[in-house]
């Protein structure tokens, strides 16, 4: 089976991440120091990627009907903000 690779694969090819299988993506577990990981996670910031998982981008004027049917309460999510729920989250980009 052919992995497929996530577009930061190529972070993770110039930051030696230590890769595992996804659903067949290619993702990175770690980047070699766990516990400096689990720190920036806690205090600061990390970067994550959700390649692996399925995605359903909407945009116009109407967008936030279809989404609301999908993740209710996701049409007043703010922009940039993440609502999250059992088993999929909906992050908002833009007002439209």
């Amino acid at each position: 089976m052919l992995n497929k690779n996530s577009p930061l694969s190529g972070i993770y090819r110039s930051h030696s991440a230590q890769l595992t299988d996804v659903s067949g993506w290619q993702m990175a577990e770690n980047y070699g120091n766990t516990n400096l990981e689990q720190k920036h996670l806690e205090e600061q910031c990390v970067l994550t990627d959700w390649s692996h998982i399925g995605k359903i981008s909407l945009s116009g004027a109407k967008a936030y009907v279809d989404t609301e049917k999908m993740i209710k309460g996701s049409s007043k999510t703010k922009v940039l903000k993440t609502l999250i729920i059992r088993d999929a989250a909906a992050l908002r980009l833009t007002e439209n």
